[in-house]
């Protein structure tokens, strides 16, 4: 004890610009993927604490006022479908209507209120390290899964924490999550920052294993958009060029490799005993042209033609898969699997717009800064941008944004690049 007294006396000098609300939200950033229910408690708490200061400072400019618009028009949206939907649609039960509500007007305050929690370089460095040690559990719960053959689902607190670790893996292992989407999701999203924290410390071995960990169950996914992700991010963070030449490498290591296969014959169960051969195959074997594509296209297409009868206010959340299947779709699909037409069809298209826009408004402007301003260019920074352009296009295809450790995720990390516009627009000397 004499000797971890000091420790955590020397870690809190480093950190006084630290607020009691500012350690409440990196305890909550901790327990996010793991323990919602004990992240939200601590994350609320922070947001709590951070709106009660920092009320006064809230400036309603253009980006804002944007949030503040979409807030009543997705009220509006929702009295509206209460008087308006055919009677074939309207759900006995309503409350799914308004409960969706929470997945976006909360998050809004959050998007605001933990901006000052994200103010400076170091505030984002230290998040960036809590989602490092908040993946700890995502990890050996993936090492437990396919190495030790640990299969849950494993509950606790009469089920409100619940680690799935699925047995059925063929299709791509889960780890804690129910899917092997959201596990690659957040193994992609955290990927930026684990380059970052090796960046810092190159000779670290528990960093090197975490990356390496990290990089080798994201690709046991098998998530497509996980493995593109990965690639921006990589083109993002050490330039086109030097991607180019990895990239070269790995094309030469895998024809070698499959060339191999095809003159000696290994058996498919070896070779996956050093790297993820079946998921190498299914992209040789032209994957982006399977089943899939036909059926994802069919839901793009039926929800675009739902969006032209009820451009304005939409139809209502939750309302799709029933309007799905009455309209002759053959499967159980529960949103549009893309974030802007999920939202033009809940809630109408000026929603969608006024939502797309903002973040596009972000993303622009902060790639402008962090790519192209030396001041802004650090790689937290660049791990940060590399991040949130993950979330965004993972959203594009399917919609994780419905877990509520995501969506907490995507505004946060929203939110930290806010914070580098506006650490620019409060210097007199920054253009953007």
């Amino acid at each position: 004890m004499n000797k971890i007294s000091p420790r955590i006396s020397i870690f809190l000098s480093r950190h006084k610009f630290i607020n009691k609300g500012h350690y409440l939200f990196l305890i909550g950033l901790i327990f996010l993927p793991s323990a919602l229910p004990i992240s939200a408690i601590f994350l609320f708490t922070a947001l709590i604490i951070s709106l009660r200061s920092s009320f006064r400072e809230f400036n309603l400019n253009k980006i804002n006022f944007l949030l503040i618009i979409v807030i009543i028009l997705m009220l509006i949206s929702n009295f509206r479908y209460l008087f308006s939907s055919p009677a074939v649609f309207v759900q006995e039960d309503n409350s799914s209507i308004w409960i969706d509500l929470f997945n976006w007007i909360p998050l809004f305050f959050c998007y605001w209120g933990f901006q000052s929690y994200l103010k400076t370089e170091k505030n984002r460095e230290l998040v960036a390290k809590a989602l490092i040690i908040s993946s700890l559990p995502v990890i050996a719960s993936c090492i437990g899964q396919v190495w030790f053959d640990w299969y849950g689902p494993f509950t606790t607190l009469n089920g409100l924490i619940v680690w799935f670790n699925k047995s059925a893996i063929a299709n791509g292992i889960t780890g804690l999550f129910s899917n092997p989407n959201y596990a690659g999701f957040w193994l992609a999203s955290i990927w930026p920052f684990a380059v970052f924290s090796l960046s810092e410390r190159k000779k670290n071995i528990f960093l090197i294993l975490n990356l390496s960990l990290i990089t080798y169950f994201l690709i046991l996914t098998n998530s497509r958009n996980a493995i593109l992700g990965i690639l921006f991010s990589t083109i993002l963070l050490v330039g086109i060029k030097v991607f180019l030449i990895i990239a070269l490498f790995l094309i030469i290591f895998l024809i070698s490799l499959l060339s191999l296969n095809n003159f000696v014959g290994l058996e498919e169960e070896i070779l996956n005993n050093f790297i993820p051969y079946r998921h190498i195959k299914r992209f040789t074997n032209f994957a982006f042209l399977s089943n899939r594509i036909p059926v994802r296209l069919d839901v793009f297409y039926r929800a675009i033609n739902f969006i032209k009868l009820r451009p304005i206010w939409g139809w209502g959340a939750s309302i799709f898969p029933i309007i799905y299947l009455s309209s002759g779709g053959d499967i159980d699909i529960q949103h549009t699997h893309n974030i802007n037409l999920e939202l033009a069809f809940n809630y109408g298209i000026p929603v969608s717009l006024l939502l797309t826009y903002f973040i596009s408004n972000i993303l622009v402007r902060s790639f402008k800064l962090i790519f192209f301003d030396k001041k802004y260019n650090s790689i937290i920074n660049k791990s940060w941008y590399s991040s949130t352009l993950i979330v965004i296009l993972y959203n594009l295809t399917d919609v994780t944004y419905y877990d509520g450790k995501f969506s907490l995720l995507s505004w946060i990390l929203l939110a930290g690049l806010q914070s580098i516009i506006k650490s620019c627009e409060n210097n007199l000397i920054c253009e953007i």
